[in-house]
């Protein structure tokens, strides 16, 4: 059985060859590890094979029924481009669907998202793969603007933004021109979108409930003591900025990143010091099979 995994290493603007090399060089650190760990238990490591297909996941990647099983992890909430029709000041102040965010704003990133996943969440991928499992961030309810975790992230890092503008170091209009290319979906908007394909059968669909600090190990109460919490603002900040910088620095400048997430870790940090329980990141689990 073939397995492909996809672990969204699709070029964005901004990014760099480095920043490609240095991931498939952390892919052979990778399979080296995994090498190890069986040596030490008297096993031969699985055969599996490592591959990185140029291109982006909205187009063509495989040839028609190429892949078994296919499993996109974290990678769909992703769109691909800034919402259509999103221009100027339109959420202005806001880098996200915020809770200043207008109505007609939010539905734009909704409709670029549906339009996003039917191309390449299902059309695209029911040709390639016989069954699929997509896994991807997203919210309970179907309320645009409540999604947990990643919505307290996104407004504490629009806050830190807020910050180095009131400072001069960015400007007005830079801010309220810049707007994050994510959409967190529901669990009804995912089966709706499947089901109106028509190309693919829904298997389960598991919402699961996790924490949004990389350091815990459950969804206990916020974390005690100063010096937790600054290290779980660390942690929480290193895991935004891995997913947020090339970003950032293709909107803005390379020289407020490191400034930019300073502020950002002040501000998490005082969040889980103030908050009585922390929010947690929704997970949703789709598994999918094509229509024969």
């Amino acid at each position: 059985m073939k397995i492909e995994r996809d672990f969204h290493m699709t070029e964005r603007d901004g990014e760099t060859s480095y920043a490609r090399n240095s991931r498939m060089q952390l892919l052979e650190q990778f399979e080296r590890s995994i090498a190890q760990n069986c040596a030490c238990k008297g096993l031969q490591p699985p055969p599996h094979y490592i591959v990185g297909v140029p291109g982006s996941f909205y187009t063509r990647l495989f040839p028609c029924n190429s892949v078994h099983l296919f499993h996109s992890s974290f990678s769909l909430m992703w769109l691909s481009q800034v919402p259509e029709h999103l221009d100027g000041n339109m959420n202005e102040g806001n880098i996200h669907i915020g809770e200043t965010t207008p109505l007609s704003v939010a539905k734009l990133y909704q409709d670029q998202f549906e339009k996003d996943f039917s191309r390449c969440g299902t059309k695209n991928l029911s040709q390639v793969a016989i069954y699929m499992v997509l896994t991807v961030p997203g919210r309970k309810s179907n309320d645009m603007f409540h999604a947990g975790g990643m919505t307290i992230a996104f407004e504490l890092l629009s806050k830190a933004l807020h910050t180095l503008v009131a400072k001069g170091h960015v400007e007005k209009g830079e801010l309220d021109s810049f707007n994050v290319p994510i959409y967190l979906p529901s669990a009804d908007e995912l089966r709706q979108l499947v089901q109106k394909n028509e190309l693919l059968d829904i298997g389960d669909i598991h919402i699961i409930s996790t924490s949004w600090n990389p350091m815990d190990d459950d969804l206990g109460p916020a974390v005690d003591g100063a010096a937790a919490a600054q290290a779980a603002g660390k942690s929480i900040s290193a895991t935004l900025r891995a997913g947020m910088e090339s970003l950032i620095m293709s909107h803005f400048r390379e020289s407020i990143v490191d400034e930019l997430f300073a502020v950002f870790v002040r501000n998490i940090t005082n969040h889980i010091e103030n908050v009585v329980e922390m929010s947690s990141l929704t997970v949703i689990s789709l598994s999918l099979q094509a229509r024969q």
